[in-house]
């Protein structure tokens, strides 16, 4: 699916709204590694942006509705609504939108061992873990993590193996976009009500995840 969907974005433009989170800053490394081009925009400057346009992304603070023609792809962050400049703007113009989960899903989907780390605590920590330990044995992991690690030099690494390890956020169901083959699950506690009824809810979304 990853080859088959992304492969049909070479040569366009991805453009990425909150490209400023660990999460979204990381995916546009992983694009632009790739072979992708990426643009996108946050709501402030920071360190992510710096070092985005270090890399040679278009990477502005602010709304820029301007930026989204040409786009093959607008990929958003879960905390950007529908009502936004730059998604009313590929609304108006009919260039097709994707959430960051389901962008996640499909570039993982080509690698024989996704390992998912899930759980209401200690997702980042127990993903640089996993990360730095996998890394130093040899085994040339891909590596998604909603933080930094000094070991991979920042929040991704592009490895050349079958194995993508990464952080499987409950979320808004994000987990559920991801193919799983290996699950290392920490915790479940009542988290996110603003989108689960009550922890009965939430273990049904863990319960659901798990037996894939």
């Amino acid at each position: 699916m990853r080859q088959a969907y992304l492969s049909e974005l070479t040569g366009k433009r991805i453009h990425m709204v909150g490209i400023g989170g660990s999460s979204m800053s990381g995916l546009a490394e992983m694009l632009l590694f790739d072979g992708h081009l990426v643009s996108g925009t946050d709501s402030a400057d920071g360190y992510h942006l710096k070092k985005l346009r270090g890399l040679g992304i278009d990477a502005r603070a602010g709304h820029h509705p301007d930026m989204v023609g040409g786009a093959g792809l607008l990929v958003y962050s879960a905390a950007i609504s529908a009502a936004d400049p730059e998604r009313q703007e590929a609304d108006r113009l009919s260039i097709p939108q994707m959430e960051r989960a389901v962008l996640l899903g499909l570039m993982m989907q080509s690698f024989q061992t996704p390992v998912c780390v899930c759980g209401t605590h200690g997702k980042t920590t127990t993903t640089a873990m996993l990360a730095q330990a996998l890394t130093d044995a040899g085994l040339d992991p891909s590596i998604h993590l909603g933080g930094s690690l000094d070991a991979i030099n920042g929040s991704v690494r592009n490895g050349g193996s079958g194995v993508f390890v990464a952080e499987a956020c409950e979320f808004n169901r994000s987990f559920h976009h991801m193919p799983v083959r290996v699950a290392l699950l920490l915790n479940i506690e009542e988290d996110h009500l603003d989108c689960y009824r009550d922890m009965e809810h939430v273990e049904e979304a863990y319960l659901q995840f798990l037996s894939r």
